[in-house]
């Protein structure tokens, strides 16, 4: 088992690789030329802080459902203050996406502030993505699946599951995950072990992710040991955000690096609106509808383009434009802090 710690809850592009280069080397696809060298370019578009692209995203983050059966609270959906439509993704609108990408696209991340497991679709959508040979991975609490549904999800040809466990107890896992059933999970985890080493499958890649912070910082050790006993591939602790750790973001946002979400991730609501990275699926702020004019058209739309101008120059028109967009606070950059392209 390998052992992984994120500090930052792992916006940043370092983060992304060091999460994602092992799963994806073990799904065993082929990325292809066409797609490395659509990465490659997304990469010299954002070093050379171009605000209209030729790429495309390489990296689709796609939210199923903001639906979800726990309570934790200190989540948004949890707490109920993520005051958006309740609903789930079309397959029609997931399949017309993907069909605009699959030609660039590398990575797929199906999961947002719900629980992806709920949408009664998933597996279908999964097997959509493994068809066109792009590498999917998924973030579920486990607690609605069964032991029987296993030997799906593994025939599925998902190739990164993220199971969420903070706490390695019943007591504490309950106190954080309301409404989750520890017990449950043990037993879905030891599941999709079995299932897979049955199926002689190396997918999908199994991850215990565990939230460090107050209440569950004196489990760790115990998590570590919990996560080795189940067998699975890796233990990833990520601090959850405090007033620490938003410092630290502060300051980086100081170097003027331009944010790698900008040029390389879509990022899309269950609704197809584009927001501006994980974080911000909670966000009012919308970048355009995928649905309306298309991956490749809202990709180079005026508030994209904007919002790649704050590593160049911050105006008041891009100010107007961006308004309530995370990017604002996020990178407060002007162009006196930055070269122009």
């Amino acid at each position: 088992m390998k052992y992984l710690q994120l500090v930052i809850a792992g916006l940043g592009e370092k983060d992304t690789f060091l999460r994602y280069v092992a799963p994806i080397l073990k799904s065993g696809k082929r990325i292809g030329l066409r797609k490395i060298a659509n990465a490659f370019m997304a990469e010299l578009e954002r070093r050379m802080r171009r605000h209209r692209t030729t790429s495309l995203p390489f990296v689709l983050h796609f939210e199923l459902t903001n639906i979800c059966n726990l309570r934790c609270p200190y989540c948004y959906t949890g707490r109920g203050i993520y005051e958006t439509e309740k609903g789930y993704l079309a397959f029609k609108n997931f399949t017309r996406v993907v069909d605009e990408m699959s030609g660039k696209l590398i990575l797929a991340r199906l999961d947002g502030y719900g629980e992806s497991f709920l949408h009664p679709d998933v597996f279908a959508m999964i097997r959509y993505l493994h068809s066109r040979n792009v590498v999917t991975s998924l973030s579920t609490n486990f607690n609605t699946l069964e032991p029987p549904n296993m030997g799906q999800l593994v025939d599925s040809g998902l190739d990164y599951l993220i199971i969420a466990v903070d706490g390695a107890d019943k007591a504490t896992y309950e106190r954080h995950r309301v409404g989750g059933n520890f017990d449950k999970v043990v037993e879905n985890i030891n599941a999709i072990v079995a299932t897979r080493q049955a199926k002689g499958s190396r997918t999908p890649y199994l991850e215990i992710q565990f939230l460090l912070f107050e209440g569950t910082v004196d489990q760790l050790d115990r998590m570590k040991e919990l996560a080795a006993l189940l067998g699975v591939d890796r233990f990833l602790v990520k601090e959850a955000r405090n007033e620490k750790n938003a410092e630290v973001r502060k300051k980086a946002s100081r170097r003027v690096r331009p944010c790698f979400w900008l040029w390389s991730v879509l990022n899309l609501s269950w609704q197809c609106d584009i927001k501006v990275c994980c974080d911000g699926l909670m966000e009012r702020f919308s970048f355009a509808n995928v649905l309306q004019n298309g991956v490749r058209g809202v990709w180079n739309g005026s508030a994209m383009q904007s919002a790649r101008k704050l590593f160049t120059e911050n105006t008041s028109e891009t100010r107007t434009l961006l308004a309530g967009c995370r990017c604002l606070s996020c990178y407060k950059l002007g162009s006196h802090e930055a070269s122009a392209p």
